[in-house]
């Protein structure tokens, strides 16, 4: 009887372990896929949504959330509203590090965990149902740079005696891959600017544009454009020659700049030309603002080796109001947008330079071009 009870007892562990091998090799087999569906992901904005969106079904979790210190390796500037909008709470910049830190302590391993109402709270400030919580460190080149937060409707499938080895390697492969993110974003975006001012160049005016005439249309508001000419900067070059020039374009887009709102877009199109991109701004606003540019010129002096001299603007501007043009493409908005401000320069130059003029962008004027 012993003989057949210890049989038994073999068969029964023998039938857990072939258990446990099968979800283990299921489980490896869930972990391979998404990984392979990081690496895979072209662009930040489609590793955002495989992480943050599509994890939540192939994981069958009730809710996630991307840490990110946003310090060594800025990510928050490559993130756009509308996708800020669209990842809410589950994508969260540097003010959690300290608790972040806490919870790996030296370790720098995955912490399963259940979760009370108040750490569920804090958490994962959502309403979604978790009762258990993954916490996966994201390490670049040794440091802490963030976490994953997995949360699950189910009190026992993050608990401290789970094994992390999957978890852990995933954490390792997502770090890379928004580190290479990352940089490639900042490869790109120095593609983007104007190598003197710094500012962004004429590439990166027309993508932004494209997206601002986009969201103009969608949301239902105005968008106005600036077009910013140097008054006698030929004179500049004349006579402090090309250094005293590109000293001037320097100083005049950091006091452009200086004037704007953070989601306003300024760009040198060439040579001593600037565009200016107003999200949600009407003619008088725009109006206003262009003239707050001049007038703060035109009271700054530049300093050139010994030389001290000043610079004035010409400005002109336009607005695109979405409801006036539904049925005109997008494209020739763009163009016809900025066409608009740029005679508005010509108008100032013509009433004596050192002034602001606005060109009206109606419907009318546009169909009777075209007629």
């Amino acid at each position: 009887m012993a003989y057949i009870s210890e049989k038994e007892e073999l068969k029964r562990r023998l039938k857990q372990h072939v258990a446990l091998t099968r979800d283990n090799q299921k489980a490896l087999g869930r972990f391979q896929s998404f990984e392979m569906g990081l690496l895979e992901a072209t662009g930040l904005t489609n590793l955002l949504e495989t992480l943050l969106i599509k994890s939540i079904r192939h994981f069958e979790l009730s809710d996630c959330r991307l840490v990110w210190f946003d310090q060594q390796m800025p990510l928050r500037s490559f993130v756009d509203e509308d996708l800020r909008l669209q990842f809410g709470h589950r994508l969260v910049f540097s003010d959690m590090q300290a608790e972040i830190e806490q919870i790996f302590s030296q370790s720098l391993a995955p912490v399963l965990r259940p979760l009370n109402s108040e750490q569920k709270e804090h958490w994962f400030p959502s309403g979604t149902k978790v009762l258990s919580a993954a916490f996966i460190p994201l390490v670049c080149q040794g440091n802490l740079q963030g976490a994953l937060l997995f949360g699950s409707p189910l009190e026992e499938r993050f608990n401290g005696s789970k094994a992390t080895d999957f978890i852990a390697r995933m954490g390792l492969i997502l770090a890379v891959c928004l580190q290479n993110s990352i940089h490639r974003e900042q490869i790109r975006l120095l593609s983007m600017l104007d190598n003197l001012t710094k500012v962004k160049n004429r590439r990166c005016f027309d993508q932004d544009m494209k997206s601002e005439v986009g969201r103009s249309r969608r949301n239902g508001t105005p968008l106005s454009c600036l077009f910013i000419d140097a008054d006698f900067f030929k004179h500049v070059n004349d006579t402090y020659g090309h250094p005293g020039g590109d000293e001037t374009l320097i100083c005049m887009s950091r006091w452009i700049q200086e004037q704007l709102r953070d989601c306003d877009h300024l760009a040198r199109l060439g040579g001593e030309e600037f565009a200016v991109l107003l999200p949600q701004c009407d003619e008088v606003l725009a109006y206003q603002v262009a003239e707050r540019i001049r007038a703060y010129v035109e009271q700054q002096r530049i300093h050139f080796q010994q030389f001290e001299f000043s610079i004035t603007l010409s400005i002109g501007t336009s607005t695109f109001y979405p409801e006036r043009f539904i049925n005109m493409a997008s494209q020739d908005i763009a163009e016809k947008l900025v066409a608009h401000a740029d005679l508005g320069v010509y108008d100032s130059k013509e009433a004596g330079r050192n002034q602001v003029s606005s060109r009206v962008f109606e419907p009318v004027v546009e169909s009777m071009a075209q007629a």
